[in-house]
């Protein structure tokens, strides 16, 4: 995987490679490239339906790494909601596996859902811009899509 690998059709939504080193035979230490908070999330064992609802952060771009079975099929689904972005309203579904060597890079105002996350550990670590609260309301932010 290169540095920087786009995903076609939303604009900035892409693949990084993350932060990782051997830590012996097949597993790897994971480190973050700053010293922001993180979450870590452990998704259970049972389907968990609010996963998959579409989730739009106006203010907070992620990056998020998944850890688990690396066999496992995680399916993610993203549009597009920045009023100015090149590619308002694109729609894109991609199928990806669990890779600590790969982090995803979803930027504030792209809605995202999943599935797929049972039994899976994910690390976000959110980069927030707070605009100021009259320029939203002043310009708006597409949050429907036909």
């Amino acid at each position: 995987m290169t540095a920087i690998e786009p995903i076609a059709d939303i604009g900035g939504l892409h693949w990084a490679a993350s932060h990782r080193c051997p830590n012996g035979g097949d597993a790897f230490a994971v480190r973050l490239p700053s010293m922001t908070a993180v979450t870590i999330a452990f998704h259970g064992g049972e389907r968990r339906a609010e996963h998959e609802q579409l989730r739009l952060h106006i203010g907070t771009a992620h990056r998020l790494i998944f850890l688990g079975d690396p066999q496992r099929v995680v399916r993610g689904e993203f549009i597009d909601c920045r009023r100015d972005s090149a590619t308002r309203r694109q729609r894109v579904s991609i199928a990806f596996r669990p890779d600590s060597g790969k982090v995803l890079c979803i930027p504030a105002g792209v809605a995202h859902a999943f599935s797929g996350l049972e039994q899976l550990f994910v690390v976000d670590e959110p980069a927030l811009y707070l605009p100021d609260v009259a320029s939203i309301v002043r310009d708006g932010l597409e949050t429907t899509v036909d």
